[in-house]
């Protein structure tokens, strides 16, 4: 497994991001809620997470999904770029995604 923000952020080849079996999705009122069943830990999704979460959920990319993302919200390149680099990084980190590169 590879935490994201070790990796380039574009580098040849894809980078498809797996959710494991023992995770579990709910999405309540526009935001998600996880479940590693693992560890009985929860961890929800505001809005936004909610809408990365359904891109990788369709078996996305990280770069397909980042540029759909720059392409959905009016903010600077950088802020979208270091929030989604912190949430695929604690997704990783909880064992929610993985990330084989």
């Amino acid at each position: 497994m590879t935490v994201l923000s070790s990796l380039p952020k574009i580098m040849p080849g894809a980078r498809s991001p797996q959710i494991p079996e023992h995770v579990l999705t709910r999405v309540l009122d526009g935001e998600a809620v996880l479940l590693n069943i693992d560890t009985g830990i929860y961890f929800s999704l505001n809005r936004t997470g909610t809408q990365i979460w359904s891109l990788l959920q369709e078996g996305r990319t990280v770069e397909d999904v980042r540029r759909e993302i720059h392409e959905r919200f009016d903010a600077e390149p950088q802020v979208i770029d270091h929030d989604f680099d912190g949430l695929m990084d604690e997704l990783v980190r909880r064992g929610l995604v993985s990330i084989e590169s």
